[in-house]
């Protein structure tokens, strides 16, 4: 009996033993990822070879970590040396671990099956996930698909070469990574030298002075002054002139007396960023304007430091929407001297200070911001402010003809007169006043504001300042009368308190109830 039961114990222990071992049998039929994970019999063999998101080792680029996954493995990147960032001049090492995706398995998969863009080798074991990738060595100043995210492109292979006034078109090439520039188009050459300065007015010369051209200034440098020819030579009647110049805040200053710009009939000349300077024992203006239909347009830049003053405008137009005139002294008019019959200058923008109207040895000095005789004046906008001379320190005004001078906009702020007119002086021509603001002027005469001599002022808008405003805002001078408007008409009359927006004023009418002799 004992031996019976013994057997039969011995042989459910084999039993038991040869289940489990089916068991296991079953499970493991050498599937799954890079270690041999069990996976189902019907597992699928993995037969994507290409392996995505490998990028090639590049100078200071970071390495990756890790496989673009796809529908049947994902997989985990490591590299020789472990680097935070390639180094240049190093070959380098990627080892890659795959796990197949459920329902694949690595079993099947041939040696050397999978594929690495950009490598000089990639090698696996049969059935295995760990693949071995070797890329070229790195450039010594970086390269690759991603080593920097801004391109440096070198020079230009022209197609078309580009002029002074002309793009042209060609290719080039990224110093790092040899990657085109998608632009063709060569910007057009930049003038930065005196030499490209005169090769430029040379071109419009050869096309006769007529056309449209855009001259960009790239850089700083200094010309001779022009004594009695102009800048881009002579137009043609009948024909016109339009010439932009973009200083792109660059100077051009005077190496000789005379005129730095000097502008023809029938010419047109746009400034913008473009800083003018002049000498101080200069004796011409910065600009010259002097021809029938002449404009010169001035929206931003400077024209500064000049003995013989900043804008001078025989015949034509000066408009100023924007910028600065600054630092120039003359006789009259150290900021802007219009003194012919016909032309105009007309102030929108723009700012017009510290300039001096320094007189001659037999005359006064009038205007040291603005000098207008037979001219036109209108201002619409912009400051005059800061300016000296003994008659009108901001503003002188007369006519030799009949023309008129309006302002509806802008101050006229701060200037000195050591006589009259410390704001503006208006000598025998019309001043019509409709908007603007003339304050904190001062005369050692009086008319610290405006003086008006044997002429008319007709203000119908504005505010002039007077003894009553807020003291850097009130008009001053040092005779009793006429802290804000003095008439030296017959009789006289004057204005001491501030005549605000709707306060009326005219040299013509002498009644109370015209606001005078207050």
């Amino acid at each position: 009996m004992k031996n019976k039961h013994t057997n039969v114990g011995s042989f459910g222990l084999l039993a038991i033993v040869a289940v489990i071992g089916f068991s296991f049998a079953a499970c493991d039929n050498g599937g799954g990822g890079g270690g041999g994970t069990p996976t189902p019999e019907d597992d699928t063999a993995i037969n994507i070879a290409a392996i995505a998101g490998v990028t090639v080792p590049a100078t200071g680029a970071a390495p990756v970590t890790a496989i673009t996954s796809n529908d049947q493995y994902t997989g985990t990147v490591a590299w020789n040396g472990a680097p935070a960032a390639f180094a240049a001049s190093t070959a380098y090492t990627a080892t890659i671990t795959l796990t197949a995706k459920s329902g694949y398995t690595l079993q099947g998969v041939a040696a050397n099956f999978f594929t690495v863009a950009g490598t000089t080798s990639v090698s696996n074991a049969a059935n295995s996930g760990v693949v071995t990738a070797v890329f070229p060595q790195t450039t010594a100043s970086g390269g690759g698909i991603t080593p920097h995210t801004t391109h440096t492109y070198g020079e230009w292979v022209p197609t078309t070469p580009a002029t002074f006034f002309a793009t042209g078109v060609g290719v080039r090439k990224c110093t790092v990574c040899d990657e085109p520039d998608p632009n063709t188009i060569i910007p057009q050459l930049p003038i930065t030298t005196a030499e490209d300065w005169s090769a430029a007015i040379t071109q419009i010369g050869e096309e006769q002075n007529t056309g449209t051209y855009t001259i960009e200034i790239g850089g700083d440098f200094s010309v001779a002054g022009i004594a009695t020819a102009y800048t881009f030579g002579t137009t043609a009647s009948g024909s016109t002139l339009t010439v932009t110049i973009n200083g792109n805040d660059h100077e051009i200053s005077l190496s000789s007396n005379g005129y730095l710009l000097s502008i023809d009939a029938r010419q047109s000349v746009t400034m913008n960023s473009l800083n003018l300077k002049g000498k101080t024992d200069n004796n011409r203006q910065v600009v010259y304007i002097g021809g029938t239909a002449a404009a010169f347009i001035m929206n931003s830049g400077t024209i500064s430091d000049n003995n013989g003053g900043g804008v001078s405008i025989y015949s034509g137009t000066f408009t100023m929407n924007g910028g600065e005139i600054s630092g120039n002294t003359a006789s009259n008019g150290g900021g802007v001297n219009a003194y012919n019959t016909g032309c105009t200058f007309n102030m929108k923008g723009g700012t017009i200070s510290g300039n001096t109207a320094a007189g001659t040895a037999t005359g006064s000095s009038r205007g040291g911001g603005v000098y207008i005789s037979s001219a036109t004046f209108t201002m619409s906008g912009g400051t005059i402010s800061g300016n000296t001379a003994s008659e009108g320190g901001g503003v002188f005004m007369r006519r030799d003809n009949y023309v008129t001078s309006t302002m509806s906009g802008g101050t006229i702020s701060d200037n000195t007169a050591t006589s009259n007119g410390g704001g503006v002086y208006v000598y025998t021509i019309p001043f019509n006043m409709t908007g603007g603001t003339i304050s904190g002027n001062n005369a050692s005469g009086t008319g610290g504001g405006v003086y008006v001599y044997s002429s008319l002022i007709n203000k119908t808008g504005g505010t002039i300042y007077g003894s009553d405003a807020a003291e850097d805002l009130r008009n001053t001078a040092t005779q009793a009368n006429g802290q804000a408007v003095y008439a030296s008409v017959a009789p006289a009359r004057w204005r001491n308190t501030t005549a605000g927006v709707t306060v009326n004023l005219n040299s013509s009418t002498t009644t109370t109830a015209e606001n005078w002799g207050q």
